[in-house]
């Protein structure tokens, strides 16, 4: 029980962290990015994430790389990373993690092509 509530834990202070890739890390500190291996395994979380999986698998509109994301989920919380093909689909994936019963926040941390 102590290493999943450590695992939340990290993973909250992670997520605190991400907010844009703008933000510049003070000097000499390491920012802490969250990874596929920091997920919950409470099933609620698992569940989460499969139904935010599924819904970005099932819209046609999106490209490869919309669907192949990578989805973190701890307590409820979401974070989205990886690269989309434009602000209109890093929208739209935001929306559909959002709509996803039992998201309380969603932390759209995805880049857009260049």
């Amino acid at each position: 029980m102590t290493t999943s509530w450590g695992i939340i834990g990290m993973c909250a202070v992670a997520l605190l962290g991400c907010g844009g890739s703008d933000r510049a890390t003070p000097s000499g500190a390491t920012e802490v990015q969250p990874t596929a291996q920091d997920r919950s395994e409470r099933s609620e979380d698992v569940t989460i994430t499969k139904r935010i999986r599924d819904s970005l698998t099932a819209d046609e509109r999106l490209s490869h790389a919309a669907v192949t994301i990578t989805i973190i989920t701890a307590g409820g919380r979401v974070l989205l990373r990886g690269t989309v093909r434009n602000q209109r689909e890093k929208a739209e994936v935001g929306i559909k993690a959002r709509e996803i019963a039992g998201v309380d926040a969603v932390d759209n941390d995805l880049d857009v092509e260049r």
